[in-house]
């Protein structure tokens, strides 16, 4: 997992929100405001000691660095501060130093440009991580942050029933899906959520309890992760299928074609399909807001709206975008309920949810900048998307998928 300006594999993060604690905030519904806290700028300073300095404390420490040699002394601190605000595309390298000037004279400067360079709306602090001194500014998307996974099952049924249909919304997932980098029942908290389970299938005794508990499940898994379950209940090797599962070939189909799919083509079935009845109608307008989505944005994916800072991070791993705008298997077995849903409501309960977010990192040799209006818009339309698209699911599939 990525801490500060490092990725945590291509994912970013941005903002600080406070962990919300013992509170099991993940429902079907929407998260309401209930779990955002009040946006001041305010900059928090660290060196590369363990605890924050406020700000007296920052001018203290500014001093005892500048007593051990000039600002100018390389990997000074002061010097690798002063190197970063001189990275900085707005800076106009105006700040004028002289022997004469007082030391807090020259920490207020540099505090005062740090300030007018970062957005006003956002919270700044200074880290430094690995040496590496870093200047973070982030605050929080204007998004809802809802549950609001989509399940695949049903498009195995739909395949059945209408393959015209299917081919147009798998086609339009995969192209979502694999433009920008949206994990599905394979990643993320669903990856540990299996293995737990896994576990937890492994030591079931009773067959009548193993027998309902595997639903879903196993459909999600892979011949391999199959005969590594073998490996540890020999007993089983007759009630279970050594194959891919279907949600496994699904989802590896879904991520295998998003770079062969013909967009002219796929457009031209979406314009000239004529849905027969209400539910199909609206996967069709689904389809269409995707292809909306997948045309309107460019350079961005959902690691854009994601920044978690050390101190976040400490107490384990929070709930992000990642984990809430993402495509699982099934809502109705109970490795959805037990397993995923469960892993979900205790990271977000003991360790927080962090909000999408706009960030920036600054450091003497680059600088990030997602403060840009483009990664709010797209935070949003996804999760309109994502929000649509569960709203069918609820109101029209769930009555309609066989079980």
């Amino acid at each position: 997992m990525q801490t500060g300006i490092e990725t945590f594999e291509t994912k970013r993060i941005s903002k600080k929100l406070s962990p919300i604690l013992g509170k099991n905030i993940f429902s079907r519904g929407k998260l309401g405001s209930n779990i955002r806290e009040s946006r001041k700028t305010n900059n928090v300073i660290k060196s590369n000691r363990p605890h924050s300095l406020k700000k007296q404390e920052f001018y203290n420490e500014l001093c005892v660095q500048l007593k051990q040699g000039s600002f100018n002394v390389r990997n000074n601190f002061v010097s690798n501060l002063y190197a970063c605000i001189k990275n900085h595309p707005k800076y106009n390298n105006d700040l004028v130093f002289t022997k004469d000037m007082s030391v807090n004279s020259i920490v207020s400067l540099m505090q005062i440009e740090i300030d007018r360079l970062m957005p006003n709306n956002a919270e700044t602090l200074i880290e430094d991580i690995d040496g590496d001194l870093q200047i973070q500014s982030y605050c929080a998307h204007d998004m809802l942050c809802n549950q609001v996974s989509m399940p695949l099952k049903w498009l195995i049924q739909l395949r059945n029933e209408n393959p015209k249909l299917y081919v147009i919304i798998r086609n339009v997932i995969s192209l979502v899906k694999g433009k920008f980098l949206l994990n599905d029942f394979q990643e993320g908290f669903s990856e540990d959520a299996k293995e737990m389970f896994f576990d937890g299938l492994v030591d079931c005794e009773d067959k009548v309890d193993f027998n309902w508990n595997k639903k879903g499940f196993l459909e999600s898994c892979s011949a391999n992760e199959l005969k590594n379950f073998i490996h540890w209940r020999p007993d089983y090797r007759y009630k279970i299928p050594i194959k891919d599962g279907i949600g496994y070939l699904l989802i590896e189909e879904i991520n295998d074609i998003y770079k062969m799919i013909d967009e002219d083509w796929l457009m031209n079935e979406i314009n000239t399909y004529k849905p027969r009845n209400s539910m199909f109608i609206e996967l069709l307008e689904w389809a269409k807001n995707g292809m909306k989505l997948y045309y309107n944005h460019n350079d961005v994916t959902i690691n854009d709206l994601i920044f978690i800072t050390e101190d976040e991070y400490e107490s384990g791993q929070p709930v992000t975008a990642c984990d809430f705008l993402k495509f699982e298997w099934d809502f109705r077995c109970p490795f959805w309920e037990f397993g995923i849903e469960q892993w979900l409501n205790d990271h977000a309960g003991q360790v927080g949810v962090i909000e999408a977010r706009a960030y920036s990192v600054l450091t003497a040799d680059h600088y990030v900048n997602n403060f840009e209006n483009k990664y709010e818009l797209f935070g949003k339309e996804l999760e309109q998307w994502f929000d649509f698209g569960t709203d069918i699911y609820y109101r029209e599939i769930w009555n309609w998928e066989k079980r």
